[in-house]
């Protein structure tokens, strides 16, 4: 997430999920031992390069409207842990639940293609709504919060 800010953090999370949607979709289509690792690797990156990043990037929005709201001098980091762990745990159990229902319901090459296929959906609309998925959450003409206390 750290490099993810100098470089920006939109590119790490439309890679990983790029390459989250190829992988997973390649996974249908390879039966080699050589391409399934290849597919696994690229999978790793592509959640390596977007988990992360998207996590930080939620965190750190929760934590700016939530001191909006709260009307905070000061932003807590604490704050955004137990949503975040919320969405990852949901993410985890249901996501799960499907794969699994998909593979027991047809098979494992239907299965990886219709969540490949998911994962590009996602990749492209989230590629058209780029200035809505990017903008800030702030009301035009209000500051940002910042880390340190504000002097009255």
């Amino acid at each position: 997430s750290k490099l993810a800010e100098k470089i920006g953090r939109p590119f790490f999370m439309y890679l990983g999920l790029a390459l989250g949607a190829i992988s997973i979709f390649g996974f249908s289509i390879s039966h080699d031992v050589f391409w399934v690792i290849l597919m696994g690797l690229g999978n790793s990156v592509g959640y390596a390069a977007a988990f992360p990043t998207g996590q930080s990037f939620f965190a750190e929005r929760f934590q700016e409207n939530y001191a909006l709201i709260h009307n905070t001098q000061t932003i807590d980091a604490n704050v955004s842990a137990g949503p975040l762990k919320m969405i990852i745990n949901f993410g985890n159990i249901f996501g799960t639940f499907i794969g699994g229902v998909l593979i027991s319901a047809f098979s494992f090459d239907v299965a990886f293609i219709s969540i490949g296929v998911f994962l590009a959906v996602i990749f492209l609309v989230s590629l058209l709504a780029v200035a809505w998925v990017t903008k800030s959450i702030k009301n035009p003409g209000q500051q940002p919060v910042t880390d340190a206390p504000v002097q009255s």
